[in-house]
């Protein structure tokens, strides 16, 4: 679990707030256009991306309800994107919703300091394998995508599994990595291997990764 001490939410602010609040919320009527938070400690950065597809366009979501919520539990706490309130879902009807979720030390452009009269937060991360450099600006709109081939759900099997006190990388990705999320490398390759109870990402360094948690 990503523990940050800030939090930027374009479309709400044009600074960082402190994670050292019980609760903080983004309310649909106040930030229409909002897609991305973004997190940080002294260890890196943490961004997460809702497209708008599926109950991403939060058309479910009314505008005096929240589209992000943050609370605080014990001495951490935990971001959400907002999907659902009180829209009915009928019997046997599907939904679906994409997020990119992108892990970095640092970011391309941040100048949300509260100088600038256009603020803008850019970071590098990877679409279907192509490098992306993402944009987001005040107003919580994110870099347009359009270019980008339509992004669908893999259906290969995970590059990955954790187990009891362990977690196994296929013999399909040669190369992997696994970090925990401090960044620390704990294992390259396949294989077996035991490690504390945590979460993990584990990355194929093809363009794949799968979070893991280890209990």
């Amino acid at each position: 679990m990503f523990v940050p001490t800030e939090i930027l939410l374009p479309g709400k602010n044009t600074t960082w707030t402190s994670s050292n609040v019980d609760a903080i919320d983004v309310y649909k009527s106040e930030a229409p256009a909002f897609s991305t938070f973004i997190e940080r400690s002294s260890l890196g950065y943490q961004a997460v991306l809702k497209f708008a597809d599926g109950l991403g366009d939060a058309g479910r979501i009314a505008q005096s309800d929240q589209v992000y919520l943050w609370r605080k539990y014990g001495s951490s706490g935990k971001s959400y994107h907002v999907m659902l309130w009180d829209s009915p879902v009928a019997n046997k009807e599907t939904t679906l919703w994409h997020a990119l979720y992108t892990w970095f030390k640092k970011p391309v452009t941040d100048t949300f300091d509260g100088a600038a009269s256009e603020p803008v937060f850019e970071y590098q991360t990877t679409i279907e394998g192509q490098p992306v450099v993402m944009s987001v600006n005040a107003d919580g709109k994110s870099t347009d995508l359009s270019g980008i081939d339509d992004i669908v759900v893999d259906n290969i099997a995970p590059v990955a599994s954790a187990g009891h006190g362990k977690i196994t990388i296929s013999d399909s990705a040669p190369e992997a990595r696994c970090f925990d999320l401090s960044g620390k490398l704990i294992h390259t390759g396949t294989g077996t291997f035991t490690c504390p109870a945590g979460v993990y990402i584990v990355n194929d360094m093809q363009g794949h990764s799968v979070k893991l948690i280890v209990k």
